[in-house]
């Protein structure tokens, strides 16, 4: 059917005298009719057309990506296989291996679209959790083989309160605070706030002292002596400022 070409050199195919064709690496573009003539010096020589049908296995061409989503917020998770349709495709945690579907919780949608290559799957979250946060996995398979790819969502928001604040040395005019990096909320903290001011006084007109959200240490100067103060910090991230710490 159709015109044909002359069979030109490829690097992928080889060409035996016999008329044999060898694929070493076949493709969806090497499916066809392709036409084998023979002839020599006597008659109008023979020919026979074959129609070559390439099977597409299910398959990814990329196998993780990763994703990020502020909580609260709704995320659409995509996996775009490829492939001999019908392709069927399923969602599960690796954390559970539980497979996931609309009846497991109500924030869950699944959507698919069939392409003319494969297949495009959508997992929706409306409101999105901490314990969202994992590796989801997009198992697709068909008649001709079966793949899968890897998805890791991480689930944004602002801090926990730093943990522990405690006076841990003090003079007349200077003490060092300490305390322990707190949840940074899958996103790294920032900084620190120390808000800090006699126990008579009003929070309203502390003093304030930002340090580097690595430190888990700070000094505090120019303290009156004999004099009480209280302490406390609030982390801050991209996403914002925690609550702020107990009192000390």
């Amino acid at each position: 059917p159709g015109e044909y070409k002359d069979f030109l050199y490829e690097p992928t195919v080889q060409l035996f005298p016999n008329g044999t064709i060898y694929f070493k690496k076949i493709n969806k573009e090497s499916q066809g009719h392709f036409l084998c003539e023979s002839k020599n010096n006597i008659g109008s020589g023979v020919s026979k057309v074959i129609f070559l049908k390439v099977n597409v296995p299910a398959h990814f061409q990329t196998k993780t990506k990763q994703i990020s989503v502020a909580k609260g917020k709704q995320v659409h998770i995509q996996c775009n296989v490829q492939g001999d349709n019908p392709i069927d495709i399923k969602w599960k945690m690796h954390a559970t291996q539980q497979y996931l579907d609309e009846s497991l919780d109500s924030r869950y949608t699944i959507r698919d679209q069939i392409l003319d290559d494969g297949m495009v799957s959508e997992l929706g979250i409306s409101h999105t959790y901490r314990q969202d946060t994992g590796i989801y996995i997009c198992q697709a398979s068909n008649a001709f083989g079966q793949d899968e790819m890897s998805i890791q969502l991480i689930v944004q928001e602002v801090p926990e309160q730093p943990k522990n604040l405690r006076i841990n040395s003090q003079q007349s005019r200077s003490l060092q605070l300490t305390w322990s990096q707190p949840f940074a909320g899958n996103s790294p903290i920032e900084g620190y706030h120390i808000y800090y001011k006699q126990i008579s006084d009003i929070w309203q007109n502390a003093e304030h002292i930002a340090i580097t959200g690595g430190q888990t240490v700070v000094n505090i100067q120019n303290l009156r002596p004999a004099k009480a103060y209280h302490f406390r910090m609030p982390s801050e991230n991209k996403l914002g400022p925690s609550e702020v710490s107990t009192v000390v």
